[in-house]
């Protein structure tokens, strides 16, 4: 696995923190590369085919995925369950194949889901660990 992570700016002074960039394997087509896209605001989630909550939020990142872009990262998966359960909840946005969990560390996830709103200039914008709600989505794309 191809894998470039950029390291992670710190926090000094309150200053925002740079979001790692990636480039993962397609949990769909190995081969085909997810990454962030360039200079435009995008929501990363984490997400695993045995974690409930994620299975749950997943048809709202899918219809928010019209309006801002969106890239999964499957973290720490079985690749067969984890495009079983895209194809289930209809999901066409890219997601990206992390198993042995380096974007989800760059990124300090702790627990999934985890949900985060990068802006367009590449800083981590706001985040949410558990569930992501319709509304909170709706917010990040009126501010993308």
């Amino acid at each position: 696995m191809l894998l470039t992570l950029a390291a992670c700016g710190g926090d000094s002074g309150g200053s925002p923190q740079a979001a790692p960039t990636f480039s993962l394997d397609d949990v769909r087509t190995p081969g085909t590369r997810v990454t962030l896209p360039d200079e435009e605001p995008a929501i990363v989630n984490f997400l695993a085919s045995w974690c409930g909550p994620c299975r749950e939020e997943l048809p709202e990142l899918e219809r928010i995925s019209k309006e801002i872009a969106v890239v999964g990262v499957d973290v720490a998966d079985n690749r067969g369950k984890a495009v079983e359960l895209l194809d289930e909840a209809g999901v066409t946005f890219p997601v990206g194949y992390d198993p042995q969990r380096k974007v989800a560390s760059g990124y300090r996830v702790n627990g999934m889901p985890t949900t985060v709103l990068v802006g367009a200039d590449g800083t981590e914008v706001d985040r949410v660990q558990g569930q992501v709600t319709r509304e909170t989505l709706r917010d990040w794309a009126a501010r993308g």
